[in-house]
């Protein structure tokens, strides 16, 4: 359930007792300056998070479906941008039947979360908790429904939220894939499972040998990339996700926003 369209528009600024900015500001009246600090932050961040970035946001607020624009929490000391969030308002879920603040996302977002300046991270968290307690806005709390809960900085979130007593709920835990690119390879992939699911992965391997030689390699420039792109859009089609309708290239947004994220990019 969207909010109403009175909290989409205007921007809600809160300025804390020790001297922190904290502002929620639609992405579409963003400019340089603020996406400039956005870059910096996430070169900076306690953990990084790729649909924090820039340049998934931009691509998925312009290719990808959503029931309402995403809108930016940003935690300011000076110039320096100590943390943000990609958001969205919502009148109530099922796991908070108040208006909220919650994490904006597409049907290609598969984590949310925020990003906070390393060595900063508390002070960030901090203001955060200090916006939705004493801001002048219309929220009762904020939802994270794909959270790394288990990451550094969600334990600086928790921790402020303790500090300020504010009531934390955790649901249901579940484990998601991930490719860390200077760790990642077939002997990664095979040690960070289940045993059932390793015995598979070696079987797989050893039935794709019959065909040549198995390399694990990650392209990320060069005419290369291009060929990768359409290459994984090509069998991602081929399998379960297609008859689901849930592909990328199953739609003409989602093959769109693949491949602009895909793209080297080049200034804002």
């Amino acid at each position: 359930m969207s909010s109403p369209p009175s909290s989409q528009s205007a921007p809600h600024r809160h300025h804390t007792a020790a001297g922190i900015d904290v502002e929620l500001v639609p992405f579409a009246q963003l400019g340089n300056a603020q996406f400039d600090a956005w870059l910096d932050l996430e070169r900076h961040a306690l953990d990084g998070n790729p649909f924090c970035s820039l340049h998934h946001v931009r691509a998925a607020a312009l290719h990808l479906r959503s029931a309402t624009p995403p809108q930016v929490l940003l935690i300011w000391s000076g110039s320096q941008l100590l943390g943000l969030s990609v958001l969205e308002a919502t009148l109530s879920t099922k796991y908070l039947p108040l208006p909220h603040l919650r994490l904006w996302s597409t049907e290609h977002t598969f984590l949310d979360g925020l990003l906070l300046r390393r060595n900063q991270a508390y002070t960030a968290s901090d203001a955060l908790w200090d916006f939705l307690m004493r801001g002048r806005h219309p929220w009762h709390g904020m939802e994270f429904s794909q959270a790394p809960v288990d990451s550094p900085t969600f334990a600086a979130l928790f921790a402020t939220a303790d500090e300020w007593n504010v009531p934390v709920w955790k649901g249901p835990k579940y484990e998601r894939a991930s490719l860390i690119p200077r760790t990642a390879g077939p002997n990664r992939l095979v040690t960070s499972t289940s045993i059932g699911r390793a015995r598979s992965l070696r079987k797989g391997h050893r039935q794709l040998e019959k065909f040549g030689e198995v390399r694990f390699e990650i392209i990320d420039s060069g005419q290369d990339l291009g060929t990768a792109t359409n290459e994984l859009l090509r069998l991602e089609a081929l399998g379960w996700k297609s008859d689901c309708g849930t592909a990328l290239s199953a739609s003409e947004h989602g093959d769109s926003y693949f491949r602009v994220t895909t793209r080297k990019k080049k200034g804002h």
